[in-house]
């Protein structure tokens, strides 16, 4: 099965309810925010491979929050593995938040509340069978809003899998649902993810994995401390500051590009809410002193200035 939906094709003042519609009966129901709409452009792809739908989501930015009321409305409690290909995604649930760019993944659970804002020209999402995926991964709460390592076994022949369902799924008879070979791919696809998660929950045999994921929930959850140095990172992880660096190597990162990485989501995410007095306290207040450092590092980051970000902080709700 193969659908395809497209904003192109419905008058601009139509768009907004259109795509709200097209969401909540494809994937998961909530309400939507939007921060234009004379120039909102999104499209879905939906595939179905027997029991697996891999949906792919082309989009103009804007927010969902599911809320109570939604979950007793609906009966929708699937998981879900999202994977940016091209563009950003900020994502909370169960307290957690994170912050997803091209080649992140993370998991979502349907069946509780959540804040979602996309920005993405090309980001996939897979529904996984909540009772079969479970079965298969014992404890996924714990990989709800977390960041999987792009790094771990099997996550590069998953991200490739992935990528070639939604780019032949689409015009190949082979793949089609119904077809045999279909549900050999879409059981493949569900082996390879439950695989990936596994290990990374047995830390696949490398302690220096769980340090670093520990230290990562660990920024995350101090981001808005300005005293956030690497001296203190690794002080609070009982941890020298060598080994620390250390850690952050093995995955081609150092501790303090995160902490100035995830300032940065942080900072984008105050200006899009439209919650800020102005982009300079804004900036002051996550520790960036220059203001051209800041909005040079933003663009390189985001691809637009804070100001054309501040500037669109006009929202729309459906």
């Amino acid at each position: 099965m193969n659908l395809y939906y497209s904003t192109d094709s419905v008058e601009c003042n139509q768009r907004l309810g259109y795509w709200t519609d097209v969401i909540c009966k494809h994937c998961i129901p909530a309400s939507s925010r939007f921060e234009t709409v004379k120039n909102f452009s999104a499209s879905l792809n939906v595939r179905r491979f027997d029991d697996l739908e891999v949906t792919t989501i082309s989009s103009s930015p804007h927010d969902w929050e599911r809320t109570a009321n939604y979950l007793r409305k609906t009966s929708e409690d699937d998981y879900w593995l999202g994977f940016i290909e091209k563009g950003y995604t900020f994502f909370e649930q169960d307290g957690r938040e994170v912050h997803l760019r091209e080649g992140d993944m993370t998991l979502y659970d349907a069946s509780k509340p959540f804040r979602n804002h996309i920005d993405a020209s090309a980001m996939h999402v897979v529904r996984l069978p909540r009772a079969e995926i479970e079965k298969k991964i014992p404890g996924i709460e714990n990989f709800i809003a977390m960041m999987l390592d792009k790094n771990a076994p099997f996550m590069r022949p998953m991200r490739e899998m992935l990528l070639e369902m939604t780019r032949r799924g689409a015009s190949e008879e082979l793949f089609l649902s119904g077809n045999a070979y279909a549900g050999e791919c879409s059981r493949l696809l569900l082996e390879l993810i439950s695989s990936c998660i596994n290990l990374q929950s047995a830390g696949y045999g490398n302690k220096d994995y769980k340090s670093y994921a520990r230290i990562i929930n660990y920024i995350q959850r101090n981001i808005g401390d300005s005293e956030l140095t690497l001296k203190k990172i690794a002080g609070d992880n009982h941890i020298s500051t060598r080994t620390l660096t250390r850690i952050f190597a093995r995955y081609g990162q150092s501790p303090m590009s995160i902490v100035w990485q995830k300032r940065l989501d942080l900072c984008k995410k105050i200006l899009s809410d439209g919650h800020a007095k102005n982009i300079t306290q804004v900036a002051l207040e996550y520790g960036f002193k220059d203001m051209s450092h800041f909005s040079q590092a933003f663009k390189k980051q985001f691809g637009m200035t804070p100001k054309e970000v501040y500037s669109r902080n006009k929202f729309y709700f459906v």
